[in-house]
């Protein structure tokens, strides 16, 4: 598929210091993906043992959003890892010229500082390989 470009339905008012994260990403409740074989909407939704798997579905009409990316570019490949009980908590899609990096995950401000959570409910959206990789650094200390 040809993607023309990626809408981000990002939540201005997190719970958490936006400030105090030590990567740069978009906060997101659900992400439409504008293409030539149609639109899609990318979110999250709760399985039967409560967790948060991305789930994609047809798009038939959307809000546009002021915060995008245009791509322009061609799916080169999509890549799925899997996180509790097998379901899928990481999407990576490749362009010929760029890769956007998703999580359903949440981050919660707790007492003793940042708590991340994989398999939850925002979709965590990255543009620069270098930024996942500082998130997954940080999930792996916890």
């Amino acid at each position: 598929s040809y993607v023309e470009r990626i809408i981000y339905h990002i939540d201005s008012e997190p719970t958490f210091d936006f400030q105090s994260i030590p990567f740069a990403f978009k906060y997101c409740f659900s992400i439409t993906i504008l293409t030539d074989n149609g639109d899609f909407d990318l979110h999250t939704s709760m399985t039967e043992e409560s967790y948060e798997t991305i789930y994609v579905e047809p798009l038939i009409n959307f809000n546009d959003s002021a915060s995008y990316t245009q791509i322009n570019s061609r799916v080169i490949n999509i890549i799925v890892e899997n996180g509790y009980d097998d379901y899928a908590f990481k999407m990576v899609i490749k362009f010929e010229n760029t890769e956007l990096i998703l999580y359903a995950a949440e981050i919660y401000d707790q007492i003793d500082g940042l708590d991340y959570k994989i398999n939850d409910e925002m979709i965590l959206a990255f543009e620069n390989d270098e930024e996942s990789k500082k998130f997954e650094k940080v999930m792996n200390r916890k």
